[in-house]
């Protein structure tokens, strides 16, 4: 991997992943808030792929894997998957390594660009990404979903996380990342064809309480207007097929 094929994008997440990667999944996921929002997250991605998998075994890959969170929600449920995953931080990839150290069946992992992703043409049924997408601009986001389509058989499932229009302009903290939120137009340019929108949200009042657990009501009442019903939760993934025809 040469430094010429790093994009900004990959630069600034080298710099953040290889400085953070040894708290990052505790900052990211560690309060039960957070812990929540990853299990809503990863039970829909889980539906989605099991739906395309219609009960047999499918090659997937997760573009970005980090330190292999979702690739082991994915291996307890979903396990007629064959499970793969690439991230551009050997620091991630060596904790994703330590998770699966004891594990009958593990993901094979990869360092490498998303710019030139190693793999063959056509070599998995699905591919998805979470928490990515946003961290590169239109132009790079264009180049990334031909490596996506180049990769994915013809009619596989490229299952990609976006942020909505209400989640950049309420969460303070995207901060530079906002500016490269796309709006339906971008989403529309970038994926190039038909896609189906699939919303990250509640799956129905029952996983409220699950959710919340045994905190305190003041704190659940407090959270529920910061929601306000899904708006906080404001993701979806777009689901598209990679085309036949040759690949670029």
């Amino acid at each position: 991997m040469s430094e010429s094929t790093l994009k900004q994008g990959e630069h600034d997440q080298i710099g953040v992943y290889e400085r953070t990667g040894a708290i990052y999944e505790e900052y990211r996921y560690g309060s039960k808030y957070r812990k929540g929002y990853f299990n809503i997250r990863s039970e829909a991605l889980a539906r989605l792929l099991d739906t395309q998998a219609s009960g047999g075994a499918m090659s997937v890959v997760e573009i970005g894997c980090g330190t292999g969170i979702t690739l082991e929600y994915l291996s307890r449920t979903s396990p007629n998957l064959q499970l793969h995953g690439i991230d551009i931080s050997q620091e991630m990839l060596e904790q994703a390594e330590a998770r699966f150290a004891d594990a009958k069946s593990a993901p094979e992992l990869k360092l490498g660009s998303v710019f030139e992703l190693p793999y063959e043409d056509d070599s998995f049924d699905a591919l998805y990404a979470t928490r990515f997408i946003h961290q590169f601009t239109q132009a790079e986001k264009l180049l990334i979903y031909r490596e996506f389509e180049r990769i994915v058989r013809p009619g596989g499932s490229i299952i990609v996380e976006f942020y909505g229009n209400r989640f950049h302009q309420e969460k303070k903290e995207a901060g530079r990342y906002r500016e490269k939120f796309p709006d339906k137009q971008d989403v529309d340019e970038v994926i190039g064809g038909d896609y189906q929108v699939i919303p990250v949200s509640f799956r129905g009042g029952m996983r409220i309480g699950e959710w919340f657990g045994e905190l305190p009501l003041r704190v659940i009442l407090k959270t529920l207007r910061a929601l306000r019903f899904h708006r906080a939760i404001n993701e979806y993934f777009a689901v598209s097929r990679s085309p036949a025809g040759e690949k670029s």
